[in-house]
């Protein structure tokens, strides 16, 4: 039933203000006789003027119509089936797709209701148009009814969602919980379990529990939690596997009807990398299936600390103050190396095996005149290999076996002319201020700044930037600019500072304002340390670009999600990057294209790939040039989540159907949800009001009407000779 009203916004003397108006003007116009007008002529074009003056005052009036329209709303049912593959189970009574055939078949009738509202669930959702058998292929790779009962509550905001009918097994094993959903929602919901719930012989490893990231040299516990359905007394053994070698094995006596029991294995790793840890349950006769026997996770052991090699020229105030500096880094192994006479060190000759286990070399007023060639050979052999650099210039430096590094090195070093050394103060170019290596940490007072610093010392005529470094900071006196911070990213990462006498910044600078009791110093040497380690031994492609799977093992089935963070050099999110990436297992090759997700962030994933072990290699392009790459592992299983548990699961669906207010029923009385959710509180017709309006004077037709009426008038008036 429809039901109309019209009212204006303007006082209510504004109307026959305005049409008093409307026929004072018309009656002026036309209530005269006029010469060569008849009588009808003027009663036309009076009647014209009086209805275009009249669409304007409409406007000013503001009149609003009003429509109010009733129905009557049949309520209606969200079906919710489950389409994973645990339904297509063998269990206790049989397949379980037989009987859920049946089930459906009970309720085809009511399936095609016009006021059924139908969604598949899995591991995704899809809303079904019609019903058909077809419509299900009950191979989802897992099950997740949050998001099934997540899609009703968005349904339940533009519809009449009186109840809700839910068939599946119960067995949930993604997603977020069922029954925090369901109360979200407010609807009764009536369950349908459909498989047996009787215990079928069967062995199987529910989980495996690990920490992801192992420091080499360390051990970490691996859990294990085993069941056991359907058997007496048994007696278990537990294997321990890393990659192809068994590494552990458990004897476990397990009772009839007892609770999953966890089992504890010390894993220390050996060696770098990411390895594949298995726990298995060696197979008993008898059992209904051996796929679930086993369960896996993927680990990666790094070092726990980085080596460096330090070599210094001579004792000296710089090295006692970067020293210090460095060894207060936990995760760095600091060997020093500091000449004692023209050929020997204080700490011995450095073997070439802790020169090749060395990450990063740091040489401060080295190499000296006297430093035997054959160590400068083996260090050039390292840095060829391209392990980053970082080099001090002092005044002892000897810049012809200077020479025999500079490959490697971001300056080409001079070796003709006296070198002219000179006090001055440290400023950052603007490459230099957005450069990791000289971020300040930020805080609520002003920014501090690098000249302030105390001065050091710099060399003039020592050496000059290469066309393939960048300069980042210079060293100023009066007119005189001298690179003095010189980085370089190729062919390895390395770093030359052309003075000496940091340690003033921290015995004249940081000490001196804790001597004044400053409220908060800003410690630059402690900073710049920080920030050297970080870009020394930070790799390129770490630093720019982070590809990830957001797990590194998945079942069969499951699509593989990975993530991908890119920035510049500056640590700033780039957003228009192209990320590839190429994955590959054995002779199965696949690639991938990340899209944007948010600034710096990108996201794709795998729909369902192929179980076995792949490795993928990720690039960031951005303006047609590759800003940097990653790589890793990820694992996909055999075994499907849905094979995890062989039984059905009816406590959940009873918890569903008793917190809402609905009622759990077997497969065999599938039949019966229709008569039950008929009788549900919501399942009654309700009358719904619909209320709109409309605001005639947004109307264009109203200034439509009033120009039609004037020009017809006008057009009139011309015809008749009265213009």
């Amino acid at each position: 039933m429809n039901t109309y009203t019209f009212h204006i916004l303007t006082p209510w003397w504004l109307v026959p203000a305005t049409l008093a108006v409307a026929l004072g003007i018309t009656l002026w116009a036309y209530g005269r006789p006029v010469e060569a007008l008849s009588s009808r002529h003027r009663l036309l074009l009076g009647t014209l003027r009086f209805l275009a003056l009249l669409s304007l005052a409409l406007a000013l009036w503001q009149p609003v119509i009003g429509t109010m329209t009733s129905y009557r709303q049949t309520p209606q049912v969200a079906v919710l089936l489950d389409n994973s593959a645990s339904m297509r189970l063998r269990d206790a009574s049989g397949p379980r797709e037989l009987q859920y055939r049946k089930a459906l078949q009970q309720l085809a009738d009511f399936l095609r209701s016009p006021h059924v509202r139908l969604l598949r669930f899995d591991a995704a959702v899809k809303p079904l148009e019609r019903w058909h058998w077809d419509s299900l292929s009950l191979d989802g790779p897992a099950t997740d009814l949050g998001q099934a009962l997540r899609w009703v509550a968005t349904e339940a905001q533009h519809r009449n969602i009186g109840a809700v009918l839910l068939l599946s097994d119960g067995v949930v094993n993604a997603g977020q919980s069922p029954l925090a959903e369901a109360e979200v929602i407010g609807r009764p919901i009536v369950t349908v379990l459909v498989g047996d719930t009787t215990a079928i012989p069967d062995v199987s490893v529910h989980s495996l529990l690990v920490n992801e990231r192992i420091p080499l040299g360390s051990s970490t516990l691996v859990y294990a939690t085993v069941g056991v359905e359907g058997f007496g007394e048994q007696e278990l053994r537990v294997e321990f596997w890393e990659d192809s070698r068994r590494i552990g094995e458990q004897s476990l006596y397990m009772r009839a009807q007892q609770a999953p029991i966890t089992v504890t294995f010390r894993y220390q790793p050996t060696t770098e990398g990411v390895h594949r840890l298995r726990v298995r349950v060696r197979p008993i006769p008898g059992e209904a299936s051996t796929r679930n026997n086993e369960a896996t996770a993927l680990v990666e052991v790094t070092r726990l600390r980085h080596h460096i090699l330090l070599f210094a020229g001579s004792p000296s105030p710089d090295l006692a103050f970067l020293r210090r500096e460095l060894q207060r880094h936990p995760r760095l192994q600091l060997s020093t190396f500091v000449h004692k006479d023209a050929t020997s060190f204080y700490e011995g000759t450095p073997s070439l095996t802790l020169l090749r286990q060395a990450e990063a070399f740091l040489f401060i007023d080295f190499p000296l005149r006297s430093t035997p060639d054959a160590l400068i050979a083996s260090i050039a052999e390292q840095l060829a290999r391209g392990r980053p650099c970082v080099l001090l210039f002092g005044p002892q430096t000897d810049r012809t076996k200077l020479r025999l590094l500079e490959p490697w090195l971001p300056v080409s070093v001079s070796t003709g002319g006296a070198l002219r050394e000179f006090a001055a103060t440290v400023s950052p170019t603007h490459d230099g201020l957005l450069h990791p290596l000289l971020q300040l940490p930020t805080s609520d007072a002003p920014p501090p700044t690098w000249h302030t610093l105390p001065p050091i010392f710099a060399f003039a005529n020592a050496a000059s930037p290469k066309s393939t470094s960048e300069i980042l900071a210079v060293a100023t006196s009066g007119a005189l600019r001298e690179p003095f911070l010189v980085a370089q990213q190729q062919p390895n990462r390395s770093l030359v500072l052309l003075g000496y006498g940091l340690h003033r910044w921290k015995l004249m600078g940081y000490a001196a304002e804790l001597a004044r009791k400053h409220p908060s110093p800003t410690d630059y040497l402690a900073t710049f340390v920080t920030n050297l380690t970080q870009w020394l031994l930070t790799e390129e492609g770490e630093r720019r670009i982070r590809i990830r799977p957001l797990k590194r093992f998945y079942a069969a089935g499951e699509p593989v999600h990975f993530w991908a963070s890119i920035a510049d050099a500056a640590g700033n999110p780039v957003e228009s990057a192209l990320v590839r990436l190429s994955l590959k297992s054995g002779n199965e090759s696949r690639e991938l294209i990340l899209s944007p997700a948010e600034p710096g962030i990108y996201r794709g994933y795998l729909p369902s790939p192929p179980p076995g072990e792949y490795t993928f290699v990720g690039e960031a392009i951005v303006q047609g040039e590759q800003v940097g790459r990653d790589y890793g592992t990820v694992s996909v299983g055999d075994v499907t989540l849905e094979e995890r548990s062989l039984r059905a699961e009816a406590d959940l669906l009873r918890a569903l159907a008793h917190r809402t207010g609905g009622i759990f029923l077997p497969a065999d009385s599938a039949a019966a949800a229709p008569r039950w959710i008929e009788r549900l509180p919501g399942s009654t017709p309700v009358i719904s009001t619909a209320r709109h309006e409309f605001r005639l004077w947004h109307s264009p037709w109203l200034l439509i009407a009033s120009l039609l009426l004037f020009s017809t008038e006008w057009i009139l008036r011309r015809r008749w000779g009265q213009l």
